[in-house]
């Protein structure tokens, strides 16, 4: 199961973290992970070089973790949209494939 964590701080999303793989299928036909990394890696790009927003990354095998690296307001405000994006659009997966991913908030 791939667990999906957002972090949240005074009502802005300030980061999250995506670990474990779904298991819905073999791996490079898995298309909830396909899904799940599309989503996560769009809105890391949109963020870093749309919005400029300076993130801390960190990926392994399993394991994805990206924060903003400042929690200035000038940040939290330009992150907002496309982090509660990724935070719908994940959690409509979830509701699809509730057997293969899970989505919370920390």
């Amino acid at each position: 199961m791939t667990n999906v964590v957002f972090y949240a701080q005074n009502g802005n999303i300030t980061g999250f973290k995506i670990e474990g793989h779904s298991g819905y299928g073999q791996a490079g036909s898995d298309i909830v992970c396909a899904a799940i990394s599309s989503v996560a890696q769009a809105t890391i790009m949109g963020l870093e070089e749309v919005a400029n927003v300076p993130m801390d990354v960190d990926v392994k095998e399993g394991f994805l973790k990206a924060t903003l690296a400042s929690h200035s307001q000038k940040y939290l405000s330009k992150s907002s949209v496309l982090l509660k994006t990724m935070k719908l659009a994940l959690e409509d997966i979830a509701g699809q494939y509730s057997d293969y991913m899970s989505v919370q908030t920390a």
